[in-house]
C-alpha cells in the first residue's frame, strides 16, 4: 500500500498590516474503501498587526499588537488495513461425527465488511493577541484554543456470541 497526498497554500499580504494563510490538503489512505479513500483537510488563518497601524504606533507603547485567529482541519487514517473488506478465514475443526472423526476445513467471518469507514477528522479554532512592551523585552500572548473530532476511529467490541473472533472495528 501506499499513500498519496497533496498540499496547497496561499499567503496574502497587503500593508504589511493585514495577513491571510489558505491551506487545502488532500490525503489519498489505502485504509478506507474506494468510496471513502480521500480527505480533503482546509485551513486558514488571518491577522491583524495593529501596531503597524498609525494611530496605535503614535501612542509609542506597543512593539507588538497583533490579532489573530485561525481555523483548521486535520485527519487520522489510524485504523488497520484492510477494515472495508470483510475477512473470512478457514479454519480446522474436528468434528465429531463421520467415520473418520478427522479434522475438517471451515470458514468463518472474522470480520464485518465496512465501507463506510471514512477519515476521522479534527478541527481546531484559534484566536490570539500577542503584545510586546519595552523594546521586545517584555512580551506576552493570549489565546483561546478549542478541538472537536468527527467520525471517531474507534474499535467496538463485538460479543463472542455473534461468532466472530475477538478483534474490533479497527482491526487490533
Amino acid at each position: 500500500w501506499a499513500y498519496l497526498s497533496y498540499f496547497g497554500r496561499i499567503n496574502y499580504q497587503f500593508n504589511n498590516r493585514y495577513l491571510v494563510t489558505a491551506n487545502l490538503r488532500a490525503d489519498g489512505s489505502p485504509k478506507f474503501a474506494p468510496s471513502n479513500r480521500w480527505g480533503y483537510f482546509p485551513s486558514v488563518a488571518v491577522a491583524w498587526k495593529m501596531h503597524e497601524e498609525s494611530w496605535i504606533k503614535n501612542l509609542g507603547v506597543f512593539d507588538q499588537l497583533k490579532i489573530r485567529a485561525g481555523w483548521g482541519e486535520s485527519g487520522n487514517d489510524s485504523i488497520s488495513d484492510f477494515m472495508y473488506l470483510a475477512k473470512v478465514w478457514s479454519i480446522n475443526v474436528f468434528y465429531p461425527f463421520g467415520d473418520d472423526g478427522d479434522k475438517h476445513t471451515g470458514a468463518t467471518v472474522m470480520q464485518n465488511a465496512a465501507s463506510n469507514i471514512k477519515w476521522e477528522t479534527t478541527i481546531s479554532r484559534t484566536i490570539g493577541l500577542d503584545v510586546a512592551f519595552l523594546g521586545n523585552r517584555l512580551t506576552g500572548t493570549v489565546e483561546y484554543f478549542s478541538k472537536s473530532t468527527n467520525d471517531i476511529l474507534f474499535g467496538v467490541p463485538r460479543a463472542p456470541s455473534l461468532g466472530y473472533g475477538q478483534n474490533n472495528n479497527t482491526g487490533d
